[in-house]
């Protein structure tokens, strides 16, 4: 995926689990004033809202690639 594409957006329920193999992900979480970052995934990581998977919610994350990435 491109850097700028999105893995999951909010409000969306996540369906996969993903690895990732090359670039970086960030996971965030969006309020009226501003974007908080929970997390950084680097290669060898997984990167998921794990809740929404589990639970098939929606999410309350974003999950958004900061470069080029590959995911499997």
């Amino acid at each position: 995926m491109k850097k700028g594409n999105f893995l999951l957006k909010e409000r969306r329920q996540c369906e996969n689990l993903s690895f990732v193999q090359t670039g970086l992900l960030r996971m965030y979480i969006s309020t009226d004033e501003k974007e908080i970052t929970q997390w950084i995934s680097t290669k060898g990581n997984l990167s998921n809202d794990l809740s929404s998977f589990v639970f098939e919610t929606p999410s309350v994350l974003s999950i958004q690639a900061l470069a080029d990435t590959e995911v499997i």
